[in-house]
C-alpha cells in the first residue's frame, strides 16, 4: 500500500534507485506500485535538474507544481547523493525564500 509523500518511501525508493536498481525492483522491493515507484523518480529527477539549473525553491514551485515541503524533500535527498549541487550561498537563499513566503500567506 502505497502511504503518499511520507519521506521514508521516498527515502527508500531514491536510495534503490541511486544503487542503479530497475524501477520494477525497486517497486516490488518497497511494496509500491510501478507507477507510484516512477512517479517518485520523475519528481526526484525533476528537483534534481533544477538545482542542477540553479533554480532557487520559489521558482521550482512554481514550475513543478509541488508543495515547497515535498521540494524541500526532494531536495534534501538530492543534496544527500550529489552533494556537490549544495551551493554555498544557500542558506540566504532559504531565509529569502521564507520571507517571500511568509508574506504571501499574510
Amino acid at each position: 500500500m502505497d502511504q503518499g509523500s511520507r519521506p521514508t518511501h521516498k527515502g527508500s525508493i531514491i536510495s534503490l534507485y541511486e544503487q542503479g536498481y530497475p524501477e520494477p525492483d525497486i517497486a516490488r522491493q518497497t511494496n509500491h506500485t510501478i507507477e507510484a515507484t516512477s512517479n517518485y523518480l520523475k519528481n526526484y529527477k525533476r528537483v534534481k535538474v533544477l538545482l542542477e539549473k540553479k533554480f532557487n525553491l520559489m521558482e521550482m514551485v512554481r514550475i513543478t507544481g509541488m508543495g515547497r515541503s515535498t521540494i524541500l524533500q526532494y531536495r534534501d535527498l538530492v543534496y544527500y547523493y550529489h552533494p556537490d549541487l549544495k551551493r554555498p550561498e544557500e542558506k540566504e537563499d532559504i531565509k529569502k525564500e521564507e520571507k517571500e513566503v511568509g508574506a504571501a500567506i499574510k
